[in-house]
């Protein structure tokens, strides 16, 4: 499993989308297409942490409806449940 958690850590890839440059509303990940990239999501997981002018926010385990961290794929985590804290983070002062 650790061979696992640090491949997907090499090769992925994390967008933020921000609201007016300031609050997070969206974060899209892509997993790099190789025959050892991706990650099964029973056997692994990621979290992040983001930190800005206004402290950090958290997302203890990056999740939504689909099947996540496939080889060559983009996931994209736009709800307050996926994001958890950094849904609507403000990372520079509004």
């Amino acid at each position: 499993m650790k061979g696992i958690f640090c491949t997907v850590l090499v090769f992925l890839s994390v967008s933020l989308a921000f609201s007016n440059g300031e609050t997070i509303l969206s974060i899209i990940t892509k997993t790099s297409n190789c025959d050892d990239c991706g990650m099964s999501e029973a056997e692994g997981s990621l979290a992040m942490e983001v930190c800005g002018k206004n402290g950090c926010c958290a997302i203890d385990k990056m999740d939504n409806d689909e099947t996540n961290f496939e080889s060559g794929k983009f996931d994209k985590f736009l709800s307050k449940e996926s994001l958890q804290t950094c849904f609507d983070f403000a990372v520079c002062k509004i």
